[in-house]
């Protein structure tokens, strides 16, 4: 009767689980921390004001963005645009090395610098520093907003700093 007893109390305790089964399930949750980020472009719109003493007007803009994940949280951004001024177009050129922050699936905050260039429709071009406040807004995986702010700071000629605010729409890619 012992035997039975010893036989039926070792039959109900739960298998110990394998070895296998914790590394199987440790590499699945090191790999969806460590998932690639999706690549990124966009079309968005902007509004300049440039930030000195005799800078008033509104500089309206468009352009295109290219985002590549290079490492875990950072991406390349390359920007590229036309900027409506009364003297003719301008076409501003950026490159940004951009930290991002997840938080959840659908707010992707980042922080961003780099150089940019900036192309005026006679004269050299004006070269000098950007940096980028911004999110990336998801509506679902693929498709999103962005909203950002930037600080942009010249030199060529004059000196001078543009403060901008950026709207566009992003898709993912693949």
């Amino acid at each position: 009767m012992l035997a039975i007893w010893s036989f039926v109390a070792h039959a109900e305790e739960p298998a110990p689980p394998h070895e296998e089964d914790f590394e199987a399930v440790e590499h699945e949750e090191h790999a969806e921390h460590e998932a690639p980020h999706h690549g990124m472009v966009g079309f968005r719109t902007s509004g300049g004001l440039g930030l000195g003493e005799a800078e008033h007007a509104l500089e309206l803009g468009t352009g295109a963005v290219i985002e590549s994940p290079e490492l875990h949280h950072l991406a390349l951004e390359l920007a590229i645009g036309a900027v409506m001024l009364e003297e003719g177009a301008e076409i501003p050129v950026e490159l940004l090395v951009e930290r991002m922050f997840e938080i959840g699936e659908h707010l992707e905050p980042y922080l961003g610098l780099g150089p940019s260039v900036v192309a005026p429709k006679e004269g050299p071009a004006h070269v000098g520093a950007v940096g980028a406040a911004g999110a990336h807004v998801w509506l679902d995986h693929s498709m999103g907003l962005m909203l950002e702010s930037d600080l942009v700071c010249l030199t060529g000629g004059e000196a001078h700093c543009i403060a901008e605010g950026l709207l566009g729409l992003a898709v993912r890619l693949p």
